[in-house]
């Protein structure tokens, strides 16, 4: 993507000049302008991330560059500090941890095996094929899943069956209020 390209060349050149970045970064809980110390550009789980001392928190955090806008390096310099390469083991930096159980239909094992690998599908009897993982953000979690749209079935945890149920009935709530609307027309 050109908008992360761009953003790698900047990181880069902060990180080899000794210099501080800022940007704006959405989040879950949100958006704020951060100002950070750049140590380490990172690709992980099909993502590029950097590494880095927040200013703001006043400690070292993962910040994923697709959530990154108005990214500046500055004049300020990067203070001398001791960095340990990041430990990037994904009990620690999701700590939110969803354990799914999900059957596939044959037409969607393409993108499974695309985002997950072969090893996480395993076929059944029926030519369905049986996925387990975790998954770190709720709402991601969801959407993922209703791009499937009727290709998967959810067997645990009842929790997202439950979400999608409920979104699953909101959407026909909007399409019933429109098909009537269209009558009364």
């Amino acid at each position: 993507k050109e908008a992360v390209s761009s953003k790698i060349s900047l990181i880069q050149e902060a990180i080899e000049a000794r210099r501080c970045i800022s940007f704006v970064y959405y989040s879950p809980k949100g958006e704020g302008k951060r100002e950070i110390e750049p140590y380490y550009l990172i690709f992980k789980w099909s993502s590029w991330y950097i590494w880095g001392w927040c200013c703001q928190k006043e400690d070292f955090r993962l910040f994923k560059l697709s959530r990154m806008e108005q990214l500046q390096m500055s004049e300020q310099p990067i203070m001398e500090r001791k960095v340990a390469a990041p430990e990037l083991n994904i009990d620690q930096i999701f700590r939110e941890r969803i354990c799914i159980e999900a059957l596939f239909e044959p037409q969607a094992k393409w993108r499974v095996i695309e985002e997950y690998g072969a090893n996480s599908l395993q076929e059944m009897e029926d030519g369905r094929f049986l996925f387990r993982g975790d998954y770190s953000n709720w709402d991601n979690l969801i959407a993922w899943l209703l791009s499937f749209g009727n290709q998967v079935q959810v067997l645990s945890p009842r929790s997202v069956q439950e979400e999608l149920l409920k979104q699953a009935k909101q959407m026909i709530c909007y399409y019933e209020e429109e098909t009537k609307h269209e009558e009364m027309v």
